[in-house]
């Protein structure tokens, strides 16, 4: 249960992604985009962040990452299909950044590890 309540609002974006390509109305697309550049900026706020990364390096999600990949790409592939360009990058930038605040986060835990480890 608890996995589901981590990935639902993810899913959510991406029925409604799939939903904006199929119906086209400008509502909709005007809420992605919205909805886009605000998550475009928080990834961008969050990759500068070192704070921001030692608290995700705390938290252990339940969620392998490989799923939020997969969700990506579903994500920049609909957007694609839908001939939505400009989206189709933001998209893949998002992903990228992910990504990017992942590895550091891995970093982080690694070097805590290290730190942790007693010596003999």
């Amino acid at each position: 249960m608890k996995i589901v309540r981590q990935v639902a609002v993810d899913l959510l974006v991406t029925l409604f992604i799939l939903i904006v390509v199929l119906i086209n109305t400008d509502v909709l697309n005007v809420i992605l985009v919205i909805f886009t550049v605000v998550l475009l900026l928080a990834r961008l706020s969050v990759l500068g962040n070192k704070e921001m990364h030692a608290k995700l390096a705390k938290k252990q999600p339940d969620v392998p990452p490989w799923f939020y990949h997969v969700l990506n790409g579903v994500n920049v592939v609909l957007l694609l299909a839908g001939k939505r360009w400009l989206l189709t990058v933001c998209w893949g930038l998002i992903w990228f950044l992910s990504w990017k605040t992942h590895q550091k986060t891995k970093e982080i835990k690694a070097a805590r590890t290290r730190k942790q480890k007693p010596r003999r």
